[in-house]
């Protein structure tokens, strides 16, 4: 178990954060693991953000999709994670104004 982290978009709208925030420090899954889905648990009322999610010291995205409230968001089409690879995430949001949203991720190894 783990605690949310929180990921802030840039002042523009629709406007991605300059740098990813870590959501799975690299090390952390010693196998191969598949994200499950996505936990939003904090978001302000009214935002609506993109996260986009990345894996691996190269940043390889593998998931972007829109966020309007809290909840459980599933990954459908489902992409093997390399051991020891790490997520991160950034988000953008409809105002800008570096909004927040908190995000987790649900996860299974091979």
């Amino acid at each position: 178990l783990a605690n949310s982290v929180t990921v802030t978009g840039a002042a523009g709208a629709w406007t991605l954060g300059a740098a990813f925030t870590e959501i799975v420090p690299a090390a952390t899954v010693a196998v191969e693991w598949y994200i499950d889905g996505i936990d939003v648990t904090a978001l302000g009322v009214g935002v609506i953000a993109e996260v986009v999610l990345v894996h691996g010291a190269g940043d390889t995205e593998f998931a972007r999709f829109t966020v309007a409230t809290p909840g459980h968001y599933p990954l459908h089409a489902q992409k093997p994670i390399a051991a020891n690879d790490r997520i991160a995430a950034k988000v953008a949001t409809l105002a800008g104004g570096a909004q927040a949203v908190d995000i987790k991720v649900q996860y299974h190894t091979a």
